[in-house]
């Protein structure tokens, strides 16, 4: 499931913004931030469509990037937030916990795998699987998971690919078993063109965070950005 976290962090920049969104606060500029795929395609859009509609006039740039790259443009001053899994060796970055999902494996509604009526049972050594590109959380999670499951070697080699979407539609179409955070196919899940299968242990889920220079001050855009994120938020901690 999908957690927001609203941080005591934030507090400080927040205190000068009140009444957000009224008419006569007129903010210009740009607004530039960096994200990981499942943080720019399934967490922030609707942040972003407040953000659009109570600012119009700020010109909203998302870059999509894993997790490294992002931090790094983030450091650089590149972009004004990052919003992606922790990476390590930035101590002049804050990371805010923002969102935490785990990885699942969905298939198609054909596929045959999950027919099984205990999860013990299931039997992945003839299996396609479907995930990110190497350097990515997703990535390591699903190698580390097939590399545990018998007769891994004889598994036919993976399908990669650098689009969550293209994941979750490869699977729809049959093509194999996607692994990816839960988020990215609760849709399908829910309208039944996907199904979850049911493994013994449950994968590890995958933390994401906001990304921020420290002691570095925001530009407004920036700032009307977080108090919209704090707004639909609870409490979480800060690295």
């Amino acid at each position: 499931e999908a957690l927001l976290h609203k941080v005591d962090v934030l507090a400080a920049m927040l205190d000068d913004i009140r009444n957000i969104g009224r008419p006569s606060e007129a903010v210009r500029g740009e607004l530039n931030i960096a994200a990981s795929s499942v943080m720019g395609t399934y967490v922030l859009p609707p942040a972003l469509k407040t953000y659009a509609l109570h600012w119009p006039e700020v010109s909203i740039r998302l870059h999509f990037a894993n997790s490294y790259t992002t931090a790094t443009w983030v450091q650089d001053g590149l972009v004004d937030l990052g919003f992606a899994p922790w990476a390590p060796g930035f101590n002049s970055l804050s990371f805010t916990l923002m969102h935490k999902d785990h990885c699942i494996l969905a298939a198609g509604p054909g596929c045959s795998q999950g027919s099984s009526t205990r999860p013990e049972d299931q039997d992945f050594s003839r299996c396609r699987f479907i995930f990110r590109e190497k350097g990515t959380k997703v990535h390591d999670i699903a190698q580390d998971w097939i590399r545990a499951q018998p007769g891994h070697e004889k598994m036919p080699p993976p399908i990669i690919t650098g689009d969550m979407e293209s994941i979750k539609n490869l699977a729809l179409h049959g093509a194999g078993i996607a692994i990816l955070p839960r988020c990215c196919a609760a849709r399908e899940l829910e309208l039944g063109l996907l199904k979850e299968i049911a493994l013994p242990a449950q994968l590890p889920s995958i933390e994401y965070f906001l990304i921020q220079r420290k002691n570095d001050r925001l530009n407004r855009a920036a700032v009307l950005l977080l108090e919209i994120l704090a707004g639909l938020s609870g409490a979480g901690p800060a690295r």
